[in-house]
């Protein structure tokens, strides 16, 4: 074959520092915009990107020429940045690190991408556990993803010193 061509797409999920509730509705389509150009930029198409106040889920492709990883690392450095410069009066801290990224089957891609369009009722819906903790020990688990509690959601030391 004369080029490489690909296309896979990834659901990839990550939080604000410690879950807090830091994603306003004031610049979260500011925050979403820019999100989606750092990955044009690095040649990632967004197929599409929300949240809640404390993460974001982006379904996305992946090039050929760069890592989950370094997407990821990308687009929470480049966000950071812009927030602080845009949105200085924001007590913005930034990203958790790490994030969880799974692969997306075409045959289910719409009913992926619906899951991420109703974000905000899912988790304002009171008939389920609506955190974002079960929500992403729920995709872990069905993506076979192991796991140690222990180490998957840091305390916030905020909250530790009161």
């Amino acid at each position: 074959m004369a080029q490489s061509l690909s296309r896979i797409v990834i659901h990839s999920v990550f939080s604000t520092k410690y879950r807090r509730p830091l994603i306003s509705s004031e610049f979260e389509p500011d925050l979403y915009r820019e999100m989606t150009r750092i990955l044009k930029t690095l040649d990632s198409h967004v197929i599409r990107i929300n949240g809640v106040e404390d993460h974001v889920h982006i379904i996305h492709t992946l090039p050929r020429t760069r890592s989950i990883a370094e997407l990821i690392r990308e687009v929470k450095k480049k966000s950071t940045k812009y927030i602080k410069l845009r949105h200085s009066h924001y007590d913005w801290i930034g990203w958790q690190n790490g994030f969880a990224s799974f692969s997306a089957h075409y045959a289910n891609l719409d009913e992926l991408t619906e899951y991420v369009e109703n974000q905000k009722l899912h988790h304002a819906s009171s008939a389920r556990n609506s955190s974002f903790q079960s929500e992403l020990i729920g995709l872990l688990t069905r993506h076979g993803v192991e796991f140690d509690l222990r180490y998957l959601f840091p305390p916030d030391p905020e909250v530790l010193a009161a």
